[in-house]
């Protein structure tokens, strides 16, 4: 996806393109998909991620950005219709 298609996504849902590309930013690219914020490797101080699982640091981050729906952009950019958590 592109980012246009990103703004477009996140205007469906509610969200600027301001908190679109928050969101982006804070994004760490791995080769196997997208996992949402730096927080996977590097917790920030202002939020930092109190799980060490990866599983679990997922569904915290997801619970972070208000809900399932950002994951579920970010794992269908390159995995379309996979399981995010397997």
């Amino acid at each position: 996806m592109t980012r246009e298609e990103l703004y477009e996504f996140g205007a469906r849902h509610g969200r600027s393109r301001e908190e679109v590309d928050a969101i982006l930013d804070d994004t760490r690219v791995y080769g196997d998909g997208w996992n949402l914020g730096a927080e996977i490797d590097e917790p920030h101080e202002s939020r930092p991620c109190p799980y060490s699982n990866v599983h679990e640091r997922q569904r915290w981050i997801a619970a972070y950005w208000e809900g399932a729906v950002w994951l579920y952009m970010c794992a269908e950019i390159n995995q379309p219709g996979r399981e995010l958590y397997h």
